[in-house]
């Protein structure tokens, strides 16, 4: 595969799964797609106001935009079996994504000089901010970077090309 091709294949976006949207399942009948889309419908739409005290309404415009478009591809017959057929070919692309998932991976504007997304820190006592701690010191010990390879540093008599307090050259990788 060529560059162009990898970086043609690493651009493509995000589907949207229409079933996820409208809450059935791939094997829905037509009537359960249309019951669906009438509920979410009520439940999203900003227009409409809530009649009864019970009545859940959220009006949400992107949301009832996903559904109408859910609803839109998903009534008729040859755009459902086209849209299957995607699905098939491409299961990873309607894979269901977090918001921290897409803000990592479609947000550069979100990121930091460094080009990282931000994240959550782990929970204070949790494992992960114990290993996380661990991870640091053994860093710190092998002046290596996050990614394993050594740090440069001043050079040390009788040590050759090594610099610092690192094992091995720089730029070299540390197998741990």
């Amino acid at each position: 595969m060529s560059a162009r091709g990898f970086a043609a294949l690493a651009k493509q976006a995000q589907e949207k799964d229409y079933y996820i949207i409208l809450q059935v399942q791939a094997s829905a009948t037509p009537e359960e797609i249309k019951t669906a889309y009438r509920d979410l419908a009520k439940k999203y739409h900003p227009d409409v106001r809530a009649s009864s005290p019970g009545e859940v309404h959220d009006p949400d415009l992107e949301k009832f935009r996903d559904v109408v478009e859910a609803y839109q591809v998903l009534s008729v017959k040859e755009s459902r079996a086209a849209f299957d057929l995607s699905r098939r070919k491409n299961p990873n692309l309607y894979k269901p994504m977090s918001d921290q998932q897409y803000d990592m991976l479609y947000r550069r504007d979100n990121r930091d000089k460094s080009g990282l997304s931000p994240r959550t820190p782990p929970a204070r006592g949790s494992y992960a901010e114990q290993r996380m701690r661990e991870l640091a010191k053994e860093r710190a010990r092998y002046n290596v970077n996050d990614l394993g390879y050594y740090n440069g540093g001043v050079p040390r008599e009788n040590r050759g090309s090594i610099r610092g307090d690192a094992v091995g050259e720089p730029g070299g990788f540390h197998s741990p």
